[in-house]
């Protein structure tokens, strides 16, 4: 795996590539806290030229210092792949699903299919008006606390394993914790921009995201894990009957199932299989 920086107009983001192009480009984004670090497994099976970023904020990249929206990392896509080159594949995870899932239907020009894994366009509370996003949003930012540092990366990798939208071993998360942290005198910190951690003043709407998937004209293809946050997921079912082209397929696993060497395997065999007709 091998360093790689692009430089945008409002900051640089930083990732890794690894195998060759040879027109079957990957360009990968990882979930919500995480980094490219969540590609280790799966990438290295694809048998592609795959750029796994880490998103703004997250990582090596640069913040923002201010609130995340989901619509700043389709810009920074659209900017990645006018330097890049297009068409590519997109590959995405989680919240990495969530970006390239509306960059597919955005820019469907710029993209040769679409593989997905535990996502498919951003995540949505119904029941959160935006009044009450916002009012969630200002008073968390008032009162945002500064993270403690942890003794070890295996105290943070445990500490990371139980804290996500679904338990993960703490070996499997280890890679995504190892880039993911920096070490000082007092410990161990993540990279990651702390307003990361705080609510978004605005989501997207459910017509807003339909908009979108809608426009979607490429391949797609969705790995769930049989212990994941999709299984069942009513959002998911509603989506599905916007885009007629998708595939989903339950593996083993949960919502890191990526990060685990036998579905990575079985998730890029597939993957890299040819797509079913649609009539």
């Amino acid at each position: 795996m091998t360093p790689i920086s692009f430089q945008l107009p409002s900051l640089t983001l930083r990732g890794w590539h690894c195998g060759h192009g040879l027109g079957n480009t990957t360009l990968a984004l990882h979930g919500w806290l995480d980094n490219a670090n969540t590609w280790s497994q799966l990438a290295p099976r694809l048998n592609r030229e795959v750029i796994a970023i880490d998103v703004r904020g997250h990582g090596h990249s640069d913040w923002a210092g201010d609130a995340y929206h989901i619509w700043d990392s389709v810009l920074d896509v659209h900017a990645l792949i006018a330097q890049i080159g297009g068409p590519v594949h997109l590959l995405g995870h989680s919240m990495g699903a969530g970006i390239l899932g509306l960059y597919a239907g955005a820019f469907p020009e710029d993209v040769r299919s679409l593989n997905l894994v535990e996502g498919f366009g951003p995540w949505m509370e119904p029941s959160l008006s935006p009044r009450a996003q916002l009012r969630r949003a200002a008073k968390q930012h008032l009162n945002a606390k500064t993270p403690r540092p942890y003794p070890s990366l295996d105290v943070a990798a445990q500490v990371r394993a139980s804290k996500g939208v679904t338990p993960v071993t703490a070996e499997a998360i280890m890679p995504v914790v190892e880039r993911g942290m920096r070490e000082d005198a007092a410990g161990f910190h993540w990279r990651a921009d702390p307003w990361l951690s705080l609510p978004s003043p605005l989501k997207m709407e459910s017509h807003q995201i339909e908009s979108c998937l809608r426009a979607i004209e490429c391949p797609v293809k969705i790995a769930l894990g049989e212990h994941g946050m999709l299984n069942p997921s009513p959002m998911l079912s509603e989506r599905l009957g916007w885009v007629p082209q998708a595939e989903t397929r339950m593996f083993s696993g949960d919502h890191h199932l990526h990060l685990y060497p036998q579905a990575a395997t079985e998730i890029a065999h597939w993957f890299t299989q040819p797509y079913a007709l649609v009539e």
